[in-house]
C-alpha cells in the first residue's frame, strides 16, 4: 500500500524527467512541514495564512520542476525548504511567541493545553464537506470554538 501511494504521488507530482532522489527529498520535506505545523501553528492568524503561503510555494516549485527538462531541481528544493523555514520562523515570532508570552493566560483565545488551537477548518458540520483535497479547503472560512456543537452526537450522526 505504501509503495503504491509512493508511486502514485511521484507520478502525480513529477514528470518523467526529474533528478534522482528529488521525490524522496520533497516527500520528506512535506512530512516535516506537516509535523512542524501540527506542533507549532496554533493561533488563528497562523492557521489561516501559513498553509496558504506554503501551498503557493509548493505549487511554484512543482510548476518549475515540471516545466523544464534540466532545471536546477535540487537547488529549487533547497530554496523551497529555506523559504518555508523562514515563513515558519516569521509566524512563530510574530504570532505564536506573542500568544504564549503576552496574551491573557485566562483568555479564551490564548492557546493552552485545554484549548490548543484558536481557529479550525471544521469541515464536518459545514456545507462544504466532501469537497476533496485540502487545496480546495483553502477558500473555506475559518471557524472558532463557539461555532462547535457541544452535543454528544457521534460522527456518523453528524454526517447523516
Amino acid at each position: 500500500m505504501y509503495l503504491s501511494c509512493y508511486q502514485f504521488w511521484t507520478l502525480m507530482a513529477f514528470n518523467t524527467a526529474f533528478s534522482g532522489s528529488l521525490n524522496d527529498g520533497y516527500f520528506f520535506y512535506i512530512n516535516t512541514i506537516e509535523l512542524l505545523s501540527f506542533l507549532f501553528i496554533r493561533t488563528r492568524s497562523s492557521i489561516k495564512y501559513f498553509p496558504k503561503f506554503i501551498t503557493m510555494a509548493n505549487l511554484m516549485f512543482l510548476y518549475y520542476v515540471n516545466s523544464y527538462m534540466y532545471a536546477c531541481q535540487f537547488e529549487a528544493l533547497t530554496l523551497l525548504q529555506n523559504f518555508t523555514f523562514l515563513v515558519l520562523c516569521y509566524f512563530l515570532h510574530e504570532y505564536e511567541f506573542e500568544a504564549v508570552n503576552t496574551w491573557n493566560p485566562f483568555g479564551s483565545w490564548t492557546p493552552t493545553e485545554n484549548n490548543p488551537r484558536c481557529g479550525y477548518h471544521h469541515m464536518f458540520l459545514g456545507a462544504e464537506y466532501s469537497t476533496g483535497f485540502d487545496v480546495f479547503s483553502m477558500a473555506m472560512p475559518l471557524r472558532f470554538r463557539e461555532t462547535f456543537n457541544n452535543g454528544s452526537r457521534s460522527a456518523f450522526e453528524l454526517l447523516t
